[in-house]
């Protein structure tokens, strides 16, 4: 799993090199997707699915362990928290709390 909670294809065409990866809980159709974006990517150049948001930059890595299991927690317990509030407030706008966690996931 990625650090934003999102798949992503890192293509790099000077180097040759194309990263693919953060499929969490759609494997199989994201795999299949993904495996259609690096085909365009590698033989077309840019078509509808290269330019699909999931063609972007390799998300920056987890902290080592027991940082990282101490950061992932924490995060769902601010997420949670923010759901609270957002919801006491029964508006349609994101808690400054739950943007604050986006920030240090990366998203």
């Amino acid at each position: 799993m990625t650090r934003d909670w999102s798949p992503f294809i890192d293509n790099d065409p000077s180097s040759k090199i194309l990263r693919m990866g953060g499929y969490a809980g759609q494997g199989l159709t994201a795999a299949h997707l993904a495996g259609r974006i690096a085909s365009d990517l590698i033989l077309q150049g840019d078509t509808k699915l290269s330019t699909l948001p999931w063609v972007r930059q390799m998300p920056r890595r987890w902290e080592p362990e027991p940082l990282r299991w101490i950061g992932a927690h924490g995060l769902y317990r601010i997420y949670s928290i923010a759901d609270v509030l957002e919801a006491r407030a029964a508006g349609p706008r994101t808690s400054r709390l739950a943007l604050m966690a986006d920030k240090i996931a990366g998203r």
